[in-house]
């Protein structure tokens, strides 16, 4: 394929992927994931599932996350594009409780292709994981810090 076609797969994936955060369907991913996807993030399966996993995590947590592409270039079976996204701490994330903070962040994925199918994904497609995980639980801390000091202030 080629890469203008491999960039159409991308953007394919980026509305399937709104729309599996929008609903919980991951099952519309199949759409464009090969069969031995392979996913690549620290703590997760290596596979679809570990992707799927993930992303079901990640939504409990940051369900009115939203993401823009900010640049996305190809060059033979090889797409990356640049990602930021913002999201509101409402859910449970690896321990930590909700804290209602705003998160942002920004990443990058590299994806390889195949026939029009991603083989595989690296764990910082610029979701909320494991950077918004430390920025809610240092927000978390801070708020705790400044409830005390307030206390102990009256």
């Amino acid at each position: 394929m080629a890469a203008e076609e491999n960039k159409a797969v991308v953007q394919r994936f980026d509305e399937l992927f709104v729309e599996c955060w929008r609903t919980g369907d991951t099952d519309i991913l199949y759409e464009v994931l090969a069969s031995g996807f392979v996913y690549h993030s620290p703590g997760a399966p290596p596979d679809l599932g570990g992707f799927k996993q993930s992303l079901l995590m990640l939504r409990a947590a940051f369900l009115d996350m939203r993401s823009t592409v900010e640049e996305l270039f190809a060059e033979g079976d090889k797409v990356a594009d640049r990602l930021t996204w913002q999201a509101t701490h409402q859910g449970e994330l690896m321990g930590i409780p909700p804290t209602g903070n705003s998160v942002t962040g920004n990443g990058d994925a590299h994806q390889p292709h195949r026939r029009g199918k991603y083989r595989g994904a690296l764990g910082s497609r610029g979701q909320p994981g494991h950077d918004a995980a430390v920025r809610c639980r240092h927000s978390a801390r801070a708020g705790r810090e400044l409830a005390s000091i307030h206390r102990a202030a009256e």
